[in-house]
């Protein structure tokens, strides 16, 4: 909303039509500026009156009664629209300004209305003189005020001793005084008053002692004007410095009380008026009026209430601060001037006896409101998480309960925020102290917070209810250890506190109990002495983590039961440390003095778990030794002397041994990947990796430098040779089976459960694809002649015994082709089995088409049904399937008599295959299907013997002698009839 500073308005005075010519006469208008009081002064003084007081139309009578009145509200509507400034005016009439005082004085109405006028004006001026006290310029304002009070005050009985030489009041002097008024008298003596002691504040004043007094003179009960003067000549003297602790923070005003004290007390002691009791008790409640205001100053509600907590509390005890300090030196400076010990040094003999309890009165309750505050700031803290404008982050709780916990701590923060906001919209000033409603509502919010502290106890205590270790305690309470600062949730954190320790001393307890067994558990890597040890320093580390996490807990409280578990502590570490000192000494003295004699043993041993394998041969109780060792220097213990020299090879023993598993698991996998005749096929590789590997069996030992790294180079060389061989045999190996298995799958006979054969399809069908899987396991037979024929190659200049073994992996390997082909053979004929008898759980589909058709052989004889293709014809096709199959694997030879010059005296292939059993089996059950689904076709056949007559008569003789017969219309349609019914 804009403020305007001037109003136009406009009144019709009687409701009538508005034109040009009768506007003025119809409309009144003007102007209001400024503020209304001096608006209708300004309407009345320069519109109203002077048409009233002009006007000779009104009976006498009537226009002296309401001059006279007129010129009362003026004179009231101008004292008060100037004393709203801080002046005083007097109000000059203007109705006889213009008649000489010959002529007025003759109209006694007019007299006594500007006697009127004087009285208002000697009632003025009498105000202004007796109002010394300041008592009603207000409790609240400060010094400066009351200097500006003063300064006003000289301002305004100068400025009245100017109106009083206005010729507009020397006129009306001149009337009364024609007029023979007795009211002039006393109007005279109090301008004669003013005018001779009125002071101009801007004029220089001195303000040493001398001048000052010589300025005073004798004291008048009347002299308000000099009265004025002095007081304010004094009190300028506090203007300047207390003007400077405007740009002072209340923190740092202390350093001025001392001056500013002084120079009050200089007031005291050398000002003629202002140095009574009241005044001076007044003027020091000032001073504590300004000290609470620059402390309201620096305070922001707004920080305060949105969560500034750290700045704001700083702000609030900077200003208790200043309060108090405020106070103590009002009081040194009291005991300065009191006290005997000082009355030597006194720098006046007058005493200090001031009301004290009013002076500090507020600045008590100030200085408790702000305590207030800063419990309002430490709850917000508390409950809520602020700190400096921002909410620090939430806790997070563990365990099941933990979103339930953190719902019941938000909800707690959510009420506090709702006591907060009612505390903050509380009417009156919160940091008026006069203000008797804030009390009620700070009560209100007090009572809240204790509601809140009982929930809090609660969720600490539920919290608590899943904690099984310190760690997880110590968490807790560092959550809540902002809320501890409060006494009564502290009580409940004591008590947490508490059980932390006591399930401190449970963790003990357990360590204990398991530090007293006879046979501890150790892993399988640890040896006996340090794995022992080892096993105490983690009990004493598990302690330990505990003891680090408690006594980083800087918020734990010091409580009796904490100090008895630090006690338990530290004896159960000394008693760790005294095991491990004992268990290292029973170690020591059972070591080998001379243990470095069983370095002198060869490298490298015959298994004796695995036949024909090969094991590092080093001393396990050197192995041990080194565990130890590791182990007990990890624990910061000293090596004997004795195995130092040992000690000190660890490293290359260590790397040494790990070369030796090396090679052993080169030759190992070397072998494991062979079977027996397989060794026997690489008898000559293995015989001359076995010289290689010799010298670690009998000549290299562990005491030797340098020498076992050639060897071991050496080794595995020629055993990654040997290995990259076995490999390439291994996967030519493998890769045979693959293609023998694949001849044994691609099968010479294809039926589809979809396809019916007709006539003799199926026999030209099978044949195609009898030719096509012949090409394919040809191809395949192919491969493995080829794959066979690069793998002789490593063995072909090999010694007989070698050729020998080559042969009999070749018969192993021709066998495999056999039964690769008796299985396609086989499950061919199986399939074929499948579909002429079914599996047994299902019928078989339907495989060939059969047509039932008349043959007539010979001209004349009677035909005869049959089935296309005939029974016998099918079975023959079916039953040659499997002579048709050996015929297609005849081709196929032995492996030896394609790869060797050699023969090898066995039957072919074919004839293998033709002689199995279970081939046969199922040649005979292709049979026995194949009979009786033919006796279930015959079966079938004779049902069309009913039928027989229609083929079987003469159908010329049989229309000759039905002519001849001549039978009756009737007749003839039942025949007719009857024959159509046996055709259908």
């Amino acid at each position: 909303m804009q403020t305007q500073k001037q109003l136009v308005y406009f009144i019709r005075q009687v409701p009538v039509p508005i034109t040009p010519e009768n506007f003025e006469a119809t409309v009144q208008f003007g102007t209001v500026r400024g503020p209304y009081i001096p608006a209708l002064l300004r309407l009345l003084s320069g519109v109203f009156a002077p048409q009233i007081f002009a006007n000779t139309a009104w009976p006498e009578s009537i226009r002296n009664h309401f001059t006279s009145h007129l010129h009362r509200f003026l004179a009231c509507l101008t004292d008060t629209r100037y004393k709203l400034e801080g002046h005083t005016v007097l109000y000059i009439p203007a109705e006889a300004m213009n008649v000489k005082p010959e002529v007025v004085v003759k109209d006694k109405e007019l007299v006594q209305r500007l006697e009127t006028s004087m009285i208002h004006w000697t009632w003025q001026i009498k105000e202004v003189l007796s109002a010394q006290e300041t008592v009603e310029t207000g409790e609240n304002l400060g010094p400066l005020e009351e200097i500006e009070f003063w300064r006003n005050r000289c301002m305004d009985l100068s400025g009245i001793s100017k109106q009083l030489v206005k010729k507009g009041v020397k006129h009306i002097e001149s009337i009364l005084h024609l007029a023979k008024s007795s009211y002039l008298a006393p109007f005279v003596k109090l301008a004669q008053q003013i005018q001779h002691n009125h002071y101009h504040p801007a004029g220089k004043i001195s303000l040493h002692k001398t001048e000052l007094l010589d300025s005073m003179g004798a004291k008048d009960e009347f002299d308000g004007s000099r009265q004025a003067q002095s007081n304010l000549t004094f009190l300028s003297i506090l203007k300047e410095p207390y003007q400077e602790l405007a740009f002072m923070k209340p923190k740092d005003i202390s350093s001025k009380f001392p001056k500013l004290i002084s120079l009050i007390r200089i007031i005291w002691v050398n000002s003629p008026h202002y140095n009574t009791r009241e005044r001076l008790t007044s003027l020091f409640r000032k001073m504590s009026n300004e000290i609470i205001r620059l402390c309201c100053h620096s305070i922001s509600l707004d920080r305060i209430f949105e969560g500034y907590v750290s700045s704001s509390k700083t702000d609030l005890q900077g200003c208790i601060f200043c309060c108090h300090a405020w106070k103590d030196h009002y009081l040194q400076a009291v005991q300065m001037h009191t006290d005997q010990s000082f009355s030597r040094h006194r720098f006046s003999s007058r005493g200090w006896v001031l009301d004290q309890t009013s002076i500090f009165a507020q600045v008590d309750a100030f200085v408790q409101r702000c305590k207030d505050l800063i419990e309002v700031c430490d709850c917000q803290y508390h409950f809520a998480r602020w700190e400096d404008g921002k909410q620090g982050p939430l806790p997070c709780f563990f365990g099941a309960q933990g979103p339930q916990i953190t719902r019941n701590l938000l909800e707690i923060e959510d009420t506090f925020h709702k006591n907060l906001q009612m505390l903050r919209a509380a009417h009156g000033g919160i940091l008026d102290v006069k203000n008797t409603s804030w009390h009620e509502d700070y009560n209100k919010f007090r009572a809240g917070i204790k509601d809140l502290e009982v929930m809090t106890q609660n969720l600490i205590t539920s919290a608590f209810e899943l904690v099984r270790d310190v760690e997880h305690g110590v968490l807790l309470l560092d959550t809540f250890h902002r809320l501890a600062a409060r006494e009564a949730i502290k009580r409940t954190y004591d008590k947490k506190a508490v059980d932390l320790y006591m399930l401190f001393n449970n963790e003990l307890s357990l360590v204990n109990r398991e530090r007293n067994k006879k046979w501890p558990y150790l892993e399988p890597y640890m040896a006996h002495y340090s794995g022992q040890a080892r096993w105490v320093h983690i009990l004493r580390h598990r302690i330990d983590r505990v003891m680090t996490c408690l006594a980083g807990a800087h918020f734990l409280p010091h409580i009796g039961t904490g100090e008895e578990s630090v006690h338990t502590y530290q004896q159960m570490v000394q008693a760790i440390d005294e095991l491990v000192r004992k268990t290292f000494q029973e170690w020591t003295s059972t070591l080998d003095k001379d243990c470095i004699r069983q370095l002198d043993t060869p490298l490298l041993r015959i298994s004796q778990e695995k036949a024909g394998m090969l094991d590092v041969n080093f001393d396990k109780s050197l192995l041990i030794l080194f565990v130890e060792i590791d182990y007990w220097e990890r624990l910061l213990f000293e090596t004997p002397h004795y195995v130092v020299n040992v000690a000190e090879r660890a490293e290359d023993l260590r790397i040494l041994r790990e070369n030796l598993l090396l090679v052993a698991r080169d030759y190992n996998r070397i072998i494991a990947m062979l079977s027996p005749d397989e060794q026997a096929l690489f008898k000559e590789r293995i015989r001359f990796l076995d010289k290689k590997i010799h010298p670690g069996l009998k000549k290299l030992h562990w005491a030797l430098k340098g020498a076992s790294a050639f060897f071991i180079t050496e080794c595995r060389i020629h055993a990654s040779k040997v290995q990259m061989i076995v490999n390439e045999f291994k996967a030519s190996t493998l890769t045979i089976g693959w293609r023998a298995q694949e001849m044994s799958e691609t099968l010479l006979v294809r039926i589809s459960g979809k396809r019916v054969y007709r006539d003799l399809e199926f026999e030209e069908d099978q044949r195609q694809h009898r030719a096509a899987v012949q090409q394919k396991l040809m191809s395949l037979h192919q491969d493995v002649v080829t794959i066979m024929t690069n793998s002789y190659e490593v063995f072909k200049n090999d010694g007989p015994e070698i050729q020998q073994q080559w042969m009999l992996y070749m018969i192993r390997l021709d066998h495999m082709m056999e039964d690769a082909l008796r299985l396609n053979v086989k499950w061919s004929l199986l399939e074929l089995s499948k579909a002429i008898n079914g599996d047994g759980r299902t019928s078989p589909n339907p495989l060939f088409r059969v047509l039932v058709i008349l043959k007539n052989d010979m001209q004349g004889s009677v035909a005869q049904v049959e089935f296309s293709p005939t029974l016998q014809t099918l079975a023959g096709v079916v039953n040659d399937i499997g002579s048709h199959l050996f015929s297609t694997i005849s081709v196929f030879r032995h492996l030896p008599d394609i790869l060797s010059k050699r023969k090898l005296h066995r039957e072919p292939i074919q004839t293998i295959v033709e002689q199995d059993e279970d081939i046969k089996k199922i040649q005979t059950q292709i049979s026995s299907g194949m009979t009786n689904n033919a006796s279930l076709l015959q079966n079938y056949l004779k049902t069309w013997d009913m039928y027989r007559e229609i083929w079987e008569i003469n159908k010329d003789s049989f229309i000759r002698r039905y002519q001849r017969l001549n039978p009756p219309v009737s007749s003839f349609d039942a025949d007719i009839a009857r024959l159509v019914v046996r055709m259908d």
